[in-house]
């Protein structure tokens, strides 16, 4: 937006409270705890020299307070968890961890239910417009934002879920805060060079800041991850392995010029665009240490006898026990620094072949320079990986350019704007997020260093409050770490994308659209960890997958014979698509404007992306070898969606005007990944491995939980066959692995309401002040009955655990209870979310504006 002639303005005020939305589902009812959203904003521009220079700025600030665990509470005295609303983590149980840990440790783990966790963002713009003379116009833009936001500890590397839960209820103090701001400036110049040529030129810099905060005051505490006895995480408390110095400050200043030519039939367009790019990131999982033990009993005996010294041991009950370390020469934290200068040019030619057919053909060339600022590392030089792969840590991924051409067309079928025809195709480029990039940077071997101890229920560590008490201290290079390393033919991602719209006017003002699209990956971005063996051993039984040995190749003690607990490799490939069909039916007239419309989509990739190499190798389930680009559907997958709106507004009584709208939507509320708890395949990582959905008894071996489950193996096999069956996906997949993201959440159907007054007067200038009243009803059919607009999510979709490997060679499984207390088995897939979307929400406004 920017100014005019006239001064114009606003200013506005949304807000909710706990008070403005519903709590009650089905026969459920969420729990009811403090929130706050307010929303203000205001705006204002116009002329500082009539005709010639104008201004225009606005502010917005937003203030959240919203429940931690807005759906689960802990069980009381006498209760028992009911699946929906009530977790299995009680709240005596919890209430007596943090006295032991405040008594103990003087370390206080935050809440486990009503809690708050805050979002709040400061948000600025400025413009200033200046008309040089009659051939130049000059613009200059200024954006600014102050934000963060409070945020549950990350699931990566936990088993089950380190956030609130049917099963469990960590602390607050376990989550962190993230934080993002940016200030950005860019300088405009339009010039008409003739009445057949103008050049727009643009100049800009660009500051972005993004860091995380724990949200535990005090001491750090190391994280501790504690299960229940049947492979689910119970509660979680301590430093969030991911935030201690995670950064990442980006510098970009930017040039682009772009020349259009009018000649005759062809509006010809070339130019430039080009950024320069400096980048400082921070990451060090687990710098203040993990530990994870199998029960609350294992935990206690291990805090009432802690490690203090090689000495003095403890008691050794930690089943896995992960520590990130610097190894720079002085012991200071190792920020990776590293730049790049992308240059892309253009050259685009609209061609008007006829008056009612034009045709737009252009090519693009982007060519990525990386600045070599990594940091080598000799003893991997020496080392082959999988596949005779030879790697070097201190190479910058190469410079590749990318040519994209592309060609639409516009077709008025008989010129006489009713039917309308159109379409391209072309390839499209862009950059990876840079952190990916930043990743090998800080992986390297020479500036962290790493331990990663256990990976079962068996293994026996000490544990230490003290974050620093397993520290290697002066130890130089680390002969412990894992790798992420960019493929020496690494190109930027690049896809193939085709389109055809047909638009057909109808009467009664109605407009009917079919359109279709195409997506195809050139350059897709996957990982592998080339640390993987290449080979490893059949199981027996159906479910004959491979499984690997050790992922450690090299697993020695010293510089030139590292312990590697992964080497990331970040390649291209070619297998992920996608496409669309969508029809639309519109309809305008004086006082209405509605659309309904429906989409069928389909789409497969090999990863949707995450901000860790490590992470992206490692959170992508799969039916085989981790390393393979393996299609699955996306995370956001919608195969069926259904969207409407319509919106009625007349002005009435000369200072009056009311309006009402809805939206609709119907769709799938997500997708599900059904997977082994435990580690099947052998590939050191727990909960990647797709589950084989047995045909019958004789395809599965099944045990017990523990000595204390009373079933047999017939009896679980039945409470099993009978979860399977109740479940169409997984009844559908017998004798098969199921797809990652295959299975689809059961579809919602929710509609908003929004109704509008507006209150106005009109000077003699033919100014008009208007006073704007808003209310806002966001799933109003479950104000109107709680049974509607209800979603649903998955009860638990790693409903076997993965026990061992027989003499036989087939592996077991366990079929844990749902609620292990009362000896009840899982036997819904879905059950009613309590969250906000199966609630409705109403949002007050108002809004003063004159014009």
């Amino acid at each position: 937006r920017s100014g005019t002639n006239k001064f114009k303005g606003s200013v506005y005020n949304f807000f909710r409270s706990e008070n403005t939305q519903g709590y009650k589902v089905n026969a459920s009812e969420a729990v009811k705890t403090p929130i706050n959203y307010n929303q203000f904003g205001a705006s204002f521009g116009g002329p500082i020299l009539k005709n010639k220079v104008f201004f225009f700025g606005s502010y917005e600030q937003e203030k959240i307070k919203l429940p931690g665990s807005p759906v689960w509470r802990a069980s009381k005295p006498g209760e028992s968890s009911d699946g929906v609303s009530i977790s299995q983590a009680t709240a005596d149980t919890l209430n007596a961890l943090k006295a032991f840990l405040m008594s103990k440790f003087g370390y206080d783990p935050g809440s486990f239910d009503n809690y708050n966790y805050a979002t709040e963002s400061k948000k600025a713009t400025a413009r200033l417009d200046w008309n040089i003379n009659a051939k130049n116009t000059f613009t200059f833009k200024y954006n600014y934002l102050k934000s963060f936001r409070d945020i549950a500890a990350s699931n990566s590397g936990a088993q089950g879920s380190r956030q609130p839960s049917l099963t469990g209820l960590p602390f607050s103090g376990n989550g962190y805060r993230i934080n993002n701001n940016f200030n950005i400036f860019i300088a405009e110049l339009n010039t008409r060079l003739s009445n057949k040529a103008n050049n727009k030129l643009q100049i800009g810099y660009t500051e972005l800041r993004d860091f995380r905060e724990p949200l535990a005051k005090g001491n750090p505490f190391p994280l501790v991850d504690i299960l229940n006895g049947s492979g689910q995480t119970y509660t979680s408390f301590g430093y969030e392995p991911f935030t201690y110095n995670n950064k990442l400050n980006s510098n970009i200043f930017q040039f682009s010029d772009v020349f259009t030519l009018y000649k005759g039939a062809h509006e010809i367009t070339a130019g430039t665009q080009n950024y320069i790019k400096h980048f400082e990131n921070g990451f060090a999982p687990n710098y203040q240490g993990y530990f994870r033990f199998n029960n609350l009993t294992d935990f206690y005996a291990a805090a009432n006898n802690p490690y203090i010294s090689a000495s003095q041991p403890g008691t050794q009950t930690a089943t896995i026990r992960r520590l990130g370390f610097a190894t720079t020469k002085d012991g200071s934290f190792p920020f990776a620094k590293i730049g790049a200068t992308e240059i892309g040019v253009f050259l685009q030619d609209k061609w008007r072949v006829k008056q009612n057919f034009t045709v737009t053909y252009g090519v693009r060339v982007d060519v990525p320079v990386f600045q070599n600022k990594f940091s080598t590392n000799d003893s991997l030089k020496t080392l082959t990986f999988r596949d005779g792969q030879k790697i070097d840590v201190g190479q910058a991924p190469p410079t590749q350019a990318l040519i994209s051409p592309r060609l639409g067309f516009n077709w008025d079928v008989k010129n006489d704007k009713k039917t309308q025809i159109r379409g391209g195709f072309g390839l499209f480029a862009g950059p990876p997020p840079f952190v990916w990039i930043s990743n090998q940077a800080g992986n390297n071997g020479v500036q962290l260093g790493s331990v990663s101890l256990g990976n079962g229920s068996t293994a026996n560590l000490p544990f230490s409050p003290n974050v620093d008490a397993f520290r290697p201290n002066g130890v130089g290079l680390s002969t412990a770490y894992n790798i992420a390393v960019t493929d020496k033919n690494f190109r930027y991602p690049q896809n193939f994308k085709a389109s055809l719209g047909v638009d057909q006017k109808l009467p009664a003002n109605f407009t009917l659209t079919v359109e279709g699209n195409y997506t195809k990956d050139v350059n897709a971005v996957y990982f592998q960890n080339i640390n993987l063996p290449a080979n490893g051993v059949a199981l027996a039984g159906a479910d004959n997958r491979i499984r690997y040995n050790t992922p450690q190749i090299y697993n020695g003690t010293t510089l030139t014979n590292p312990n590697i607990s992964d080497a990331i490799l970040m390649k291209n490939s070619n297998e992920g698509y996608g496409y669309f069909f969508t029809t639309q039916l519109q309809k305008t007239s004086k006082y209405f404007t509605g659309s309904v419309a429906y989409t069928y989509s389909k789409a497969r990739t090999i990863n949707d992306g995450g901000s860790i190499a490590q992470s992206n190798w490692r959170d992508r389930s799969v039916k085989g070898d981790p390393n393979t680009d393996e299609l699955g559907y996306a995370n956001f997958y919608q195969p069926h969606r259904v969207i409407a709106y319509g919106s009625y507004r007349r002005e009435y009584a000369k200072y009056f005007a009311s309006s009402i709208g809805f939206t609709f939507e119907a769709a799938n509320n997500g997708t599900g990944t059904y997977t082994y708890n435990g580690d099947l395949n052998g590939d050191n990582q727990t909960g990647n491995d797709l589950m084989y959905v047995p045909r019958n008894q004789s395809e599965i071996v099944l045990v017990k939980t523990n000595a204390a489950d009373p079933r047999t193996p017939d009896q679980i096999w039945a409470q099993l066959n009978n979860f399977i069956s109740q479940d169409v996906y997984l009844n559908k997949q017998r004798g098969k692995i199921v797809d990652r993201n295959g299975a689809l959440a059961p579809y919602f159907k929710q509609v908003n309401v929004n109704f509008t007054q507006d209150f106005f007067v009109e000077t003699k200038n033919k100014t008009r002040n208007t006073l704007r009243l808003t209310v806002d009803v966001l799933n109003v059919g479950n104000l109107i009955n709680r049974q509607w607009g209800v979603t649903k999510s998955f009860v638990r979709t790693n409903p076997l655990n993965f026990v061992g490997v027989g003499t036989d060679g087939k592996p077991t499984f366990s079929f844990p209870y749902l609620d292990a207390s009362n000896q009840t088995p899982l036997t819904q897939s879905y059950r009613d979310n309590l969250g906000i979307a199966s609630r409705w929400q109403m949002q007050i406004g108002i809004r003063y504006l004159f014009n």
